[in-house]
């Protein structure tokens, strides 16, 4: 048996419960925050199981992916640590993406994330470490489609299994191979834009490519190669990718934050005030460049703006 790792989405079926937002914390030092986080994780009320809390299609496909090789799910969470998706665990809003709401790094001295990571992943009520993820898949591999920014937060922590456990690892995102430690670099399956490919029925965003590669290797690489080594791996996907082809990105120009917003302010009734719609309207129709994270900054200002109006 396989095990799959993915990490959690800010969007989540349910409201956070009460304080459990990092921005309601008390900033000081690492080990009180961590303990003020923990003790209200604790005594939460509203409890799910954790696969039921998510949403979104990043999390969408890394269910099916779990699926395709009946696998169990864990959600890597800056919040929870490591849950299994049959795990019940309260809603929450936290995160060590920079310049959100909640970013705990604004919290913490020192604002390091696997720093947060190890207070958080060793104490938490509801979540395991990577060793038991390991335990539960004892002859099987572990998949893991974690963004940049969750993968480093976990690295020290990855690199600290047994050699045979670490053997077993296969990552997968867009770009990851140049920023993970070089011991973890060969266990990275070589996807990258040709997934994209117009015959390729796992086409996406770049938010979401790693569990759509990761969907790809559960559905289409391991049933061939149940057995395989990293380096069988590597090939069977690169072989995989062949016939496909890296779509041509279009040149967008880049347009200041202001003329953004004018441009939101503008079409806010054409796309029914729907920030997925507006996002491909501004790219698709008004070719106007503008990276996801900036986006939704900027979309949740001129909303805020909107619903300050008399």
């Amino acid at each position: 048996m396989h095990a799959v790792a993915t990490a959690c989405t800010n969007r989540k079926r349910l409201p956070p419960g009460q304080g459990l937002r990092a921005r309601e914390l008390a900033a000081g030092s690492l080990e009180r925050v961590a303990r003020d986080w923990l003790s209200r994780l604790d005594a939460a009320d509203g409890r799910v199981p954790a696969g039921r809390l998510y949403c979104g299609r990043a999390f969408a496909e890394s269910v099916l992916a779990a699926q395709a090789i009946r696998a169990p799910l864990f959600i890597v969470s800056a919040g929870l640590g490591i849950v299994a998706a049959e795990t019940y665990a309260p809603s929450y809003s936290l995160t060590v993406v920079p310049n959100t709401p909640d970013d705990i790094l604004e919290r913490i001295q020192p604002a390091s994330a696997s720093a947060w990571w190890s207070h958080i992943a060793a104490r938490s009520v509801v979540g395991v470490q990577l060793a038991a993820v390991a335990a539960c898949c004892p002859d099987g591999l572990i998949l893991l489609a974690l963004p940049s920014l969750y993968l480093s937060m976990v690295e020290e922590e990855l690199l600290e299994l047994p050699q045979e456990v670490l053997a077993r690892l296969r990552f997968f995102g867009l770009g990851i191979r140049a920023r993970i430690d070089p011991r973890l670099e060969p266990l990275v399956m070589p996807y990258d834009g040709r997934l994209e490919d117009a015959a390729s029925r796992f086409r996406g965003t770049r938010s979401d490519f790693a569990p759509r590669a990761l969907r790809h290797f559960a559905e289409v690489v391991l049933p061939k190669h149940p057995n395989g080594s990293a380096d069988q791996h590597q090939s069977a996907v690169m072989t995989a990718l062949a016939p496909w082809s890296e779509p041509r990105t279009p040149k967008r120009p880049r347009i200041s934050d202001e003329r953004v917003q004018e441009l939101i302010q503008k079409h806010w009734s054409n796309v029914g005030g729907q920030s997925s719609r507006m996002l491909r309207l501004l790219r698709d129709d008004l070719s106007v460049a503008c990276e996801q994270g900036r986006f939704r900054a900027l979309f949740r200002l001129v909303r805020q703006e909107r619903e300050a109006l008399p």
